[in-house]
Order: C-alpha cells, then sequence, then structure tokens
C-alpha cells in the first residue's frame, strides 16, 4: 500500500500548488451549467476479450458510457461498460464458465498541470455469467500522462504510468504505454482519417502465491474515420503476450500465450 499512498501523494501535492494561487474556479458550483457537461458512448465488437494478457471471452460486443464534468478546476468522471460475449457463457457438457460476462463501474478525477495530467479512480467489477453473479472484484488506480507535444516537435505520444491495486485478489499492477495518432489521411486526401498507434507493457505482482507473478505485453494498430466531429468509426489489429514469471526469482519464459484479434468500434461524444 506504499506505492499507492506515494502516487496519491504526488497527486495531492498538485492539487495543492494549484489551490494555494487561489485560482480554482468555482463556476461549475455557482453556476451549474450543461456546458461542463461531457458524455460519450460506443459500442465495440471484437473477435476475443482479452485483459492484462488473459483470453476472457471469445467474440464480444463491448458497449460503454462515460460523463465528465468539470468542478473545481478537476474533470470528475464516472462510466460503465460491458463485455457481452455471442457464444453460449458456458460449456454445455462440463458446466465450466467459458466466455465471461463482465459489467464494470469506474469513477474518478483527472487533473491538468502543464503537460501532466494526473488521474486517481476507482473501479468494480461484476461477473454476472460467474458463480451465479455472486463474483466481483474491485480495485483502486492513480497515474499521470504526458503531452509531449512540446517536447517532440508536435508529437504527442502521450506515455502514461497506472498503479492498480485490486483488492480481492490482492495484486499489484504496475502499466506504462504509449499512443500516436498517425494523421495518415493528409497523405493521401482524406484529412478525417488516422491511423491510432498504441503499445503497452505491464507486471502483476501477487500478495498470493496463488495468483502468481507475470509480465504482459501489447500493441494496437486501427484506422479511424471521423465521420462528424462528434462521431466516429474504427478498426484494426490487436496483440499481447504474456511471461510466467518461474518461481518468483525474476525469471520469465513464455508459454505460448500470445494472441491477435480484431475490433471495432462506433464512438460517438457529444
Amino acid at each position: 500500500m506504499k506505492k499507492i499512498a506515494s502516487i496519491l501523494g504526488i497527486f495531492a501535492i498538485s492539487a495543492a500548488s494549484y489551490a494555494h494561487d487561489g485560482s480554482f474556479p468555482t463556476d461549475s458550483i455557482t453556476n451549474p451549467s450543461l456546458s461542463n457537461l461531457s458524455v460519450s458512448a460506443s459500442v465495440e465488437y471484437t473477435t476475443a476479450y482479452m485483459f492484462r494478457g488473459d483470453k476472457l471471452a471469445g467474440h464480444s460486443i463491448q458497449p460503454n458510457i462515460e460523463l465528465s464534468y468539470e468542478i473545481l478546476g478537476f474533470d470528475a468522471y464516472a462510466g460503465a461498460w460491458m463485455n457481452e460475449p455471442l457464444k453460449d457463457k458456458k460449456n454445455k457438457s462440463t458446466g465450466e464458465l467459458e466466455n465471461l460476462e463482465e459489467v464494470d463501474f469506474y469513477a474518478g478525477l483527472n487533473y491538468s498541470l502543464s503537460i501532466f495530467v494526473f488521474d486517481v479512480g476507482y473501479q468494480y467489477y461484476w461477473y454476472p455469467s460467474d458463480h451465479d453473479g455472486k463474483y466481483y472484484d474491485s480495485e483502486i488506480y492513480a497515474g499521470i500522462t504526458i503531452d509531449t507535444t512540446d517536447l517532440l516537435f508536435g508529437f504527442n505520444i502521450s506515455p502514461s504510468v497506472y498503479y492498480y491495486y485490486n483488492f480481492q485478489l490482492e495484486t499489484h499492477n504496475i502499466e506504462a504505454s504509449i499512443s500516436y495518432e498517425f494523421p495518415i489521411g493528409a497523405y493521401i486526401g482524406l484529412n478525417n482519417l488516422t491511423l491510432p498507434l498504441s503499445a503497452n507493457c505491464a507486471y502483476i505482482k501477487s500478495e498470493t502465491s496463488e495468483f502468481g507473478h507475470y509480465m504482459y505485453w501489447g500493441a494496437t494498430a486501427d484506422l479511424a474515420y471521423a465521420i462528424t466531429p462528434n462521431i466516429s468509426i474504427s478498426g484494426g489489429i490487436r496483440y499481447c503476450d504474456r511471461f510466467e514469471e518461474k518461481d518468483c526469482a525474476g525469471y520469465f519464459y513464455r508459454e505460448k500465450s500470445d494472441h491477435v484479434w480484431y475490433g471495432a468500434k462506433l464512438s460517438i461524444e457529444f
């Protein structure tokens, strides 16, 4: 838990430095307005549901909705995400779960300071198809993302580092990622066409030997087209791989756990 306190401490110090200059905007409280509210929604079809190096389901539909509101210089947000498998959730012969149905609820705060964005939040995972809907877990997270536009001559690769702690599984997860939206359409006369690219790597350590320790990494490449300023479609390829730690001794080995899958998404913002 010391790692949690350290990251939350960084966030608190940053927020405090902003408060000391007395410039916290209070308009969103004293004069509530829908102009401070943002809503985004999406629905994605994916050939597999992969989560932190594990395949949890095959072909699935994944809807998501999120609301955010600017308050006291922070962006408060809350949302819900779901994975709904398109095939039977359990094997009819063995009764074992093969495709996980999942509903996630989350909420958090974003705070921007210069080129940095600090983020803290909480997420609740509910699994309706597992143990007759009685199984769940939850975690807190904190992270920082950097806007590198001014540092890299106009290129923003959005490097970020996040820390997650899962209370039920007792796992610590540190994940680093980068992403870049390549303006491919500018070269072929379609300014609304882009090529979003991303990559991530992470290490998960469990406080119990049952879950184990492992590393995973992945990458995505999509084609995205903005139909209007508020509506876009995208689709592409995803990849991930997982490496187990042998006897918790710092030596990792691969167990043919790499996966390639595909996805397509419709996104709306207003």
